[in-house]
């Protein structure tokens, strides 16, 4: 309880910096360039109903859990690349338009909170550098145009984190709608000239965007990426553990986490912790008898499990909360389907079982039971679970 006011007292501070440093900044700017009163009353006035979209959107976002890459948890993420959209705002007054990596600026909106809510903060910062350089409506079109579809083409990264495509095709759009710009409405021949700041401009906003990338993915996307690999090997020492204390207990967790790495590769969920889920959701009982979920909850610590695994872990363990993380669905849903059939062939090696009786009735009694009712899973990933596992049957043999 006491983190919580915490990280609400952090955001609320964050929430009231941008409200108030957004407005600042463009004051600012508007008077030492001498703008006349009126227009500066305006443009304090778009600025401030900008931001205060921006921290609604943000809010909103946080609430309904759309925020990439768990941003809402680190707002201060955000809260830079609007500081550095603050910074892009100065620098238009002192630098030409054709080279300022506006693309870069939208990208990092948008990766470090969402598409809607990037695209809200980068729209308010192309206003403030209108604003300070009276920049033509075909000027704003061409920087919307471009940071536009940089947002939209970096908006389904996920953790497989394809880069690739996404930036090759944002800088092409930038280097073609620079020079149409350049060609079209400021009247310049076609000649190697004109290529010279469109090709300068994709030059620096590939190596700032790879930077930025590169940075995200190792301290964001990817940050216990190497911690996932160490635990989901099965010869890891908790598992040897739990293999040593039950062999039955080991292979329920072999199988657990086969079934939630493809599950969630399948629907695009977290594969790693997924299936380090499958791996631990019992791994409390490696440590003797005794409470099963505190044991699992301490071995995790102990062992410095990272936190979303952690998270998943209680949330599986205590029945008394419901579920929110998609990837401690599939963990739920794939164990019951392994239980179900472990325990019906323990009885009758020889039986001949519908595997997809078994499915669809694990599936009705988990759906119609109150844990999943706050999950973020679609009934089309629900669907799409319940084919894949019908369709194991012969990894279903292999368990007799």
């Amino acid at each position: 309880m006491e983190e919580q006011k915490q990280n609400g007292l952090k955001n609320f501070l964050i929430y009231a910096a941008m409200i108030l440093l957004g407005p600042a900044v463009a004051f600012g700017g508007c008077y030492l360039l001498e703008k006349p009163m009126d227009e500066i009353i305006r443009n304090m006035v778009v600025i401030i109903a900008c931001c205060l979209l921006i921290v609604l959107s943000l809010a909103a976002s946080g609430e309904k859990q759309t925020l990439f890459f768990n941003n809402f948890e680190h707002l201060s993420r955000f809260f830079f690349s609007f500081l550095l959209g603050l910074v892009f705002s100065v620098c238009s007054i002192f630098l030409p338009l054709k080279v300022l990596p506006v693309l870069v600026l939208a990208v990092f909106l948008s990766l470090t909170s969402n598409t809607i809510t990037g695209s809200l903060a980068y729209l308010t910062f192309l206003f403030m550098m209108e604003f300070f350089t009276d920049m033509s409506s075909h000027g704003f079109f061409m920087c919307a145009f471009v940071g536009m579809a940089g947002i939209a083409l970096f908006q389904n990264l996920d953790q497989d984190y394809l880069v690739n495509g996404a930036l090759f095709a944002s800088l092409v759009l930038l280097f073609v709608g620079e020079t149409a710009f350049l060609i079209l409405f400021e009247g310049q021949k076609i000649s190697l000239d004109t290529f010279v700041l469109p090709m300068i401009n994709v030059f620096i906003s590939f190596l700032a965007i790879l930077l930025f990338l590169r940075c995200f993915s190792t301290l964001v996307v990817h940050k216990y990426r190497e911690r996932y690999q160490e635990i989901n090997d099965p010869d890891f020492e908790l598992l040897v553990r739990l293999k040593e204390e039950s062999t039955n207990d080991y292979f329920h967790a072999i199988h657990t986490a086969y079934f939630c790495d493809k599950i969630a590769r399948k629907i695009g969920a977290n594969h790693y912790l997924a299936k380090a889920g499958g791996y631990y959701h019992k791994i409390g009982r490696a440590d003797g008898k005794g409470n099963v979920l505190q044991k699992t909850v301490a071995l995790a610590e102990q062992y410095k499990f990272p936190p979303e695994l952690v998270e998943l872990l209680e949330e599986y363990g205590d029945r008394n909360k419901t579920i929110t993380k998609k990837e401690t669905a599939i963990v739920l849903l794939a164990d019951g389907v392994i239980s179900s059939i472990s325990y019906l062939l323990e009885k009758d090696k020889k039986a001949s079982l519908d595997y997809k009786q078994v499915v669809d009735i694990v599936f009705q009694k988990k759906l119609e039971s109150s844990l999943l009712y706050q999950c973020d899973i679609t009934m089309k990933e629900l669907t799409m679970m319940r084919k894949l596992l019908v369709e194991e049957k012969l990894y279903y043999d292999f368990l007799r």
